[in-house]
This record gives C-alpha cells, structure tokens and sequence, in this order.
C-alpha cells in the first residue's frame, strides 16, 4: 500500500472547492449514499444521472430521495446518457463504487482485470464512459474494499491511476474507517478523489465518535437468537464473539456464520447490564433474567449472555442512513434486501467528510448533528 499511496498524492497549485451548482453523476449508485452526504451537508445538487442494475436498490433509492429512475445496466449506457455538458457552469461530481465481489477477501478474490469478465472489471466500464465524453466531470470518487489496491489486484489499480492521469487528473488515495468518522462501526474502505489537473486534495482529518455503539441498537426480541436451535459448532461460534465499542463490518446478509472464525452480524448483551441499555422500551429485556427463569431456561442465555442478530434497520443506522430513510427504503423492499442494500451501501459520514473537505461547511458538526438524531431516542 505504500507504493499506490506515493503514486497517488500531488502537489496541486490549491484546495478544491466546489463553486457551482453541482451535478452528482451516480455509478453503482446502490439506495444513494453519495446523494444522502451531499444532503447532510446542505449543500444544493442534482440527482443528475443515476444507474444501478439493482431493481430492488432503486426501489430504495427512488423512495428515499423521492426520485424516479429506473434500473439501468452501466454496460450498455454511453457517455451521451450520462450528458456531461456546461462545464464552465456546473461542477460534476461522478462516483463509481463498483462491484467488490472479486476483490473482497468474503469473495473468491478472482480480481478485476480488463475482459476478465468478472463484477470487479465492470471499472473498465467506466474507463470506457470517460473515454466518450468531451467533457469531463471535474471530481471523480471510488469507494471499494481495501483490497483494491493488494498486491493481488495492484496491477490493475495502478494501471487505472495511469489512465485517469492521462485523461487530465490527478488521484488521491487512502483508507478510511467508518469509526473514524462518527459511525461506531469498523469498517475499512478505500477512497479514491480524483480532480482535473491544476487542483489538490486533502482527506478529512477524523471525527470523534462519541455516541456510543449500545445507542443504535434496540434490543429487539425479535432478532434474539434461539440457542436451543444452535449446534455445539455454532454455540462456539457465538461463544468466540467478543464484545466491542465498535459494530464489526455490516455485511449483506443480516445473519452470523458459522465458520468458526469469524461471527458476522451479531452482538450480545449481559443479562445484568440489560436495564442499562433499554429505556423506554418494552419490559421484554428489562424483566430478561425473570422471563428467562421461569419460561425459557435456556432459550436465549448461552455464558450468562443474550445474543442478537443485527436488524435492518440498525444495519442502516450503523450507515449513517436515519430511521426517517429506512422507513421509507422499508416500504418498498423486504428485510433480505434492506440487509444486502446496507451491507453495499456506503457510510454516509465518511462521504460527509469527503465531499465536506470540498467546501467551507463544518462537516464535522454536521456530522455530529446526524449521529446525535441517529441515536438520540436510544441515549443511555
């Protein structure tokens, strides 16, 4: 990583601000992360083109921020779709957080080569549409899995690098993690902000996260896990999960494996810390250990602990998407996808952040601001 981090970094003449209205150009655009920071901020856009292959995400999309594309399949839009145009009168942010299936050490890591034909390659795809337009967006921005930039896939990467140089940018690269950016969640991904020439780039420092992980999340009986229906294998699976200040990686399928090495998805909670977590909330947990005593003996304990699996709606909170968008993402998708919707997402702060390094906004208020309503109703 060091490598692609010396190739990536430039001495531009200045910081680049956003002046004009902006145009957001969304690449796998998934339910809009992008668009969701941009609004965080307060700052003016247009959901100018948007294409995500996913009926079910755009679904989402459309509900959360009440618009209305339909589905669309990136490898048979051209540059004339996406309409670039005014350069001189608007500033076009495209993103392009492509498929991380082959890259991702969860996938079969079968990279993302030009031709190759995998999900991951479908980033040629846009080396493509860039190649078509006669005018450019001035600011690029990739999000994937750190892996991107391995010794696996290093090749590649640093051949995508050398072409955005050729057309007329300049790319800056890091990883950032989402807990370092107000989400108590820990999740490493890589970003890549690319501006035309005579520009540079700083990333954001970090934001505090002082809301507390327990905030997010809502004890739900529903999403308490059966021990009785585990096998020994799974009940040391769960045994093996250790508690943390932070949410491991949301991932897209809302349940923990079984795999013996890792427990996805899941998080627990001591049956005599459970009142100090609950407030004004149903007595379910708070009367946990009499209900346990006396109608389940051992129907939810397992080591003196209750364990939950995540529920969708704590998976977009734990993206920095409010209860206001998964609600409205709920009414027109089904908790397996709202799972594989947040898992694909973005957290919206670190994009917050991003974007917010662009402007004279303070993000970082802005993004306590929306840490503090994402919890505020569950403060202990």
């Amino acid at each position: 990583m060091k490598k692609c981090e010396q190739t990536s970094i430039f001495d531009g003449e200045k910081r680049f601000k956003l002046t004009k209205p902006v145009r957001l150009v969304e690449l796998f655009a998934g339910i809009g992360a992008q668009a969701k920071a941009l609004e965080n901020l307060g700052v003016p856009f247009e959901h100018y083109f948007v294409c995500e292959n996913d009926r079910f995400a755009v679904a989402s999309y459309n509900a959360i921020h009440g618009t209305g594309f339909e589905p669309c399949d990136v490898t048979k839009i051209t540059a004339n779709d996406i309409n670039v145009v005014d350069t001189d009168k608007f500033d076009y942010i495209l993103t392009y957080s492509f498929p991380c299936t082959d890259l991702s050490t969860a996938g079969q890591m079968r990279g993302m080569s030009k031709d190759s034909g995998t999900r991951s390659s479908l980033l040629w795809e846009v080396e493509r549409l860039l190649s078509e337009m006669e005018e450019l967006p001035q600011v690029l921005i990739m999000e994937n899995v750190p892996q991107v930039a391995a010794q696996k896939n290093e090749r590649d990467f640093r051949r995508w690098l050398e072409f955005l140089a050729k057309i007329g940018y300049r790319s800056f690269a890091k990883i950032l993690n989402a807990k370092d950016y107000g989400i108590p969640q820990n999740r490493q991904r890589m970003f890549v902000v690319s501006i035309r020439e005579g520009w540079r780039y700083e990333f954001p420092s970090k934001v505090e996260e002082s809301i507390g992980f327990k905030n997010y999340l809502d004890f739900s009986e529903e999403y308490a896990i059966d021990i009785t229906r585990l096998s020994k294998t799974q009940k040391n699976c769960l045994k093996k999960l250790q508690d943390s200040e932070f949410s491991k990686t949301i991932r897209t399928k809302g349940r923990f494996s079984y795999d013996g090495s890792h427990t996805w998805d899941v998080y627990s909670v001591e049956l005599n810390q459970s009142e100090k977590f609950i407030k004004n909330k149903t007595l379910w947990l708070k009367n946990l250990s009499k209900t346990i005593c006396v109608q389940h003996p051992t129907m939810y304990t397992l080591d003196g602990k209750v364990y939950f699996r995540y529920s969708p709606r704590e998976c977009f909170r734990l993206m920095g998407f409010a209860d206001a968008d998964y609600e409205k993402a709920a009414s027109v998708s089904s908790k397996t996808q709202l799972y594989k919707q947040a898992g694909n997402s973005i957290v919206t702060t670190c994009l917050t952040a991003i974007f917010g390094t662009m402007t004279d906004v303070d993000y970082v208020q802005k993004i306590n601001d929306l840490t503090v309503g994402l919890t505020e109703r569950r403060k202990v």
